[in-house]
């Protein structure tokens, strides 16, 4: 796809790590102005759609002022970002919890679970030193998983790209999905769960046909969303099997993909926003 056929979309979709956010974890100047003047002058919505959870994610919509619904967990919670009201949230049942966790403590696999009230963990471990330097704010610490009663997703970091492929094996027998996502994580979640679906459903919330989507993403956990989206943008830093999957590939997230492609989409606006 041609950047110059891509219409102005009135919606934009937006991953956090390795997209929006740059290797410092903020977003750049240029892209901040342009978004809260995008929301602002009403030409388009946005939607962050993040493997992260609310807690980190919050902020970052009210300092661009967006109101509208946020996916989180790759697509297992969307949440109102002000008033914090759930709209969807699809739980990994505790037959496949319960089964997971056996296999990943039978391989000797640390790992953390993710909840719509939190994220959770056993003991500081390479994991959670991740998640609190450049993801979440807030660790709770549990010494049984089983007490937890509504698991969204089970993150851990496999030991090697090889160990990957045979632990997917191990679950070859359950019905769930096994996707990869930033900082070299692996997250178990429920069979069928993703943005892509998380989108339709947000894009149902607010009236918006595919056609009219575009959505930004660097990693697996990506693909469904460029699939639903009438245009996919991959960063210009995402693996080559996440490239071919989508419309258009962008500069890096830390030369301003994200931002080149909407200045190139929404040329009319150009002048104002570049005060």
């Amino acid at each position: 796809m041609n950047i110059n056929d891509v219409l102005k979309p009135k919606l934009i979709v937006l991953d956090l790590d390795g997209t929006t956010l740059n290797s410092s974890n903020v977003i750049p100047d240029n892209l901040n102005e342009m978004l809260i003047f995008l929301k602002k002058s009403r030409s388009s919505r946005i939607v962050l759609a993040s493997g992260r959870s609310i807690f980190s994610m919050k902020d970052i919509a009210a300092n661009l002022g967006l109101s509208a619904p946020i996916i989180t967990l790759n697509g297992g919670v969307i949440i109102d970002p002000i008033s914090m009201e759930i709209y969807s949230e699809i739980n990994l049942s505790m037959k496949l919890y319960t089964e997971s966790l056996l296999i990943l403590k039978k391989l000797k696999i640390n790992f953390v679970i993710f909840t719509s009230l939190g994220i959770y963990a056993e003991y500081p471990s390479e994991i959670t030193d991740i998640l609190e330097k450049y993801t979440e704010n807030e660790i709770k610490w549990i010494s049984d998983f089983n007490t937890i009663m509504a698991p969204v997703k089970i993150l851990f970091i496999p030991k090697s790209t090889k160990s990957n492929i045979e632990l997917k094996k191990e679950f070859s027998h359950l019905d769930i999905d096994i996707i990869e996502s930033g900082f070299s994580f692996t997250e178990i979640v429920p069979k069928g769960v993703n943005k892509g679906t998380a989108l339709k459903i947000v894009a149902n919330m607010l009236d918006i046909e595919k056609k009219d989507i575009i959505a930004f993403g660097d990693n697996e956990n990506d693909i469904e969303m460029f699939q639903f989206s009438g245009t996919g943008v991959a960063m210009g830093n995402a693996p080559d099997h996440v490239k071919i999957k989508a419309d258009i590939v962008t500069d890096t997230n830390d030369n301003d993909g994200v931002y080149k492609i909407l200045k190139q989409v929404f040329t009319t606006v150009e002048e104002n926003i570049l005060i």
